[in-house]
């Protein structure tokens, strides 16, 4: 559903509002899908980049020696949840993102199971023959993955944890959180089907416990192995 980008920045709503996207506000782009298909344009002329690279590594006969890695530090949210903003939320819209990478050694094909931007250290070290240090945490891509991967919200805000198919997010500065538009709950654990509901619009904790309990407990042994 397109929306007027005002909807998103009332001046009665709590919360960072209107100022921080003024250019929005004033005119430049004026609803959601006028700000979605500029959005779009500008991964569309970031993809004509690489194909550029590409194009350019195998006529110069250095393809084939030669990593190079595509990511993103977040996504943004065009309406999901009713957000329009980035960086904000621990949802999928926000924290799975693209990973492409070239590597001469590899077989091409796609990892179906859970990575994170901490096996791009180990796959790097791995592609120039460099011993890993000993606290390098990461797997080197794609023979491995990971059981779940781990998100945190600037600030230490909040923590997610995400297998395949469940995602749990554990609020921790609740008076931060409650204060911003974007939030609409109450500072209790947020688990998610994602089988059942990719897109995250139902809190299913309360139905699931031990769900919830297992994927509480996944994040304590995350958060105490990094504190090791």
């Amino acid at each position: 559903e397109d929306k007027p980008l005002s909807y998103y920045f009332q001046a009665e709503r709590k919360g960072k509002v209107g100022a921080e996207y003024a250019m929005h506000i004033n005119g430049l782009r004026e609803t959601l899908a006028e700000s979605k298909r500029a959005y779009d344009g500008t991964i569309s002329w970031v993809d004509e980049q690489v194909g550029r690279l590409y194009d350019y590594l195998e006529q110069s006969d250095r393809l084939e020696e030669t990593l190079f890695i595509v990511t993103a530090d977040h996504g943004h949210h065009f309406g999901e949840q009713d957000i329009f903003s980035d960086n904000c939320t621990l949802y999928d819209t926000s924290v799975r993102i693209p990973l492409v990478i070239h590597h001469p050694g590899k077989a091409s094909g796609r990892v179906e199971k859970t990575v994170q931007h901490t096996d791009l250290r180990p796959t790097i070290h791995d592609f120039h023959d460099i011993a890993q240090p000993m606290d390098t945490r990461g797997n080197v891509l794609p023979e491995e993955s990971h059981e779940y991967g781990f998100a945190e919200a600037e600030g230490e805000r909040m923590r997610a944890i995400r297998t395949l198919d469940w995602k749990l997010i554990k609020p921790l500065d609740t008076e931060y959180l409650t204060s911003q538009y974007w939030y609409n709950h109450e500072g209790e654990p947020e688990l998610y089907d994602l089988k059942q509901d990719p897109e995250e619009t139902e809190n299913v904790a309360d139905e699931h416990p031990d769900r919830t309990a297992q994927m509480m407990s996944l994040l304590e042994s995350e958060m105490q192995e990094q504190r090791e």
